[in-house]
């Protein structure tokens, strides 16, 4: 009897089974971190426009232009080649009434600047900025497509007629997680009630 014990005795425990991902919260901490990605992405897209819009812009109180945009880049185009390299890019924010995208009066390093503009303006990622793209980066920001970036088109956060963002709430209790564009789709009325937006 005790042969047979023996080879019970020699065989090393399991460790326990580890308990089943929470679904739910798995969900929740894969869309906020899409959420805080989204955020990121938007932080940047506005820092990108504030630097085209801080270069390009004559009076930083007025709206930027886009004949004013092209005819800065025009005057500084020293090869007429009608692309910006980094160093007509440099000589165009030493002339401009550059500052900061953060609104303060130190001046951003021209290095910043072109690497925060070459990431959304740089269609071909060729490292220069062509005429046609700087314009189609302007034209993408001009919500109303009236040939004009204004003050309301380059604020942070949501602009008057963007499409709401997608997002999940999980109901009270042990529910499943309810999308906004899930309940669109299935025809049931929404109210959306926000105290703040930050």
């Amino acid at each position: 009897m005790l042969l047979l014990l023996l080879p019970l005795l020699a065989q090393t425990p399991e460790p326990p089974a580890e308990p089943p991902a929470d679904p739910v919260a798995e969900r929740r901490r894969a869309q906020g971190e899409a959420r805080a990605a989204a955020r990121e992405l938007q932080r940047a897209r506005d820092s990108a426009q504030r630097v085209l819009m801080a270069v390009f812009q004559e009076d930083r109180l007025t709206d930027l232009g886009r004949e004013e945009c092209l005819n800065r880049m025009v005057a500084f185009d020293r090869d007429e080649d009608a692309r910006v390299s980094f160093e007509e890019f440099e000589r165009l924010v030493k002339w401009s009434p550059f500052r900061s995208p953060r609104g303060n009066d130190a001046a951003m390093k021209a290095e910043d600047a072109w690497t925060v503009l070459l990431r959304f303006a740089d269609a071909d990622a060729d490292g220069v900025l062509a005429h046609e793209e700087v314009l189609a980066y302007f034209d993408e920001r001009d919500l109303d497509h009236d040939g004009l970036l204004t003050r309301n088109e380059r604020a942070d956060g949501p602009r008057v007629g963007e499409k709401a963002p997608d997002f999940a709430l999980a109901p009270p209790g042990e529910g499943e997680l309810q999308s906004l564009s899930a309940l669109i789709k299935q025809g049931k009325p929404v109210a959306l009630l926000f105290g703040s937006y930050s």
